[in-house]
């Protein structure tokens, strides 16, 4: 047996049935689209002033990020022309984000060095708490191993399935 069943987005309930029910989604999603592009706009706007500091600071402080990404889109275009291609376009009509991408970059790989030269100040802190002898070998100390008493698995009365006959 098949149900239908209806459902109506607006309007006044199953006596009335509004004309104008299904023109409030409508009008809903214009609006958002329209806030969705003011916004944007005006993302772009504010990274395309910035655009080239962040390029210029990127370049003093890291250039190596700069470098990787243009042997990024050299590889790309070898691999995959019409991608590459593409991809080079985009990154040129984009320039504010792509700036500001690679700003972030750049400002994530100084935080993740950062982040290893303290790790690497802690191992070597870490060493001489350690008692590590001239080899690089630590003091130990030897535990007996116990022995633990075999227990028996009760099963459950009443399964009698294949999966349950995997593990007799």
């Amino acid at each position: 047996m098949t149900v239908f069943k209806e459902f109506q987005i607006g309007g006044g309930g199953p006596q009335g049935k509004s004309p104008f029910g299904g023109i409030a989604g409508l009008i809903s999603l214009a609006l958002f689209m329209m806030v969705a592009f003011f916004l944007f706009k005006g993302l772009f706007w504010i990274l395309n002033l910035v655009a080239p500091v962040l390029l210029i600071a990127t370049l003093i402080m890291d250039y190596t990020v700069v470098t990787d990404f243009v042997k990024f889109l050299i590889k790309l275009l070898k691999d995959n022309p019409l991608f590459g291609i593409v991809a080079i376009v985009l990154s040129l009509v984009a320039y504010p984000f792509t700036a500001g991408f690679l700003f972030f970059k750049m400002m994530g790989r100084r935080a993740i060095k950062k982040m290893q030269e303290q790790h690497k100040g802690m191992n070597a802190n870490q060493d001489d708490v350690n008692d590590v002898d001239d080899e690089g070998f630590a003091d130990y100390e030897e535990i007996e191993t116990l022995e633990l008493p075999d227990i028996e698995v009760q099963k459950p009365k009443g399964r009698n399935n294949d999966y349950d006959q995997m593990f007799d």
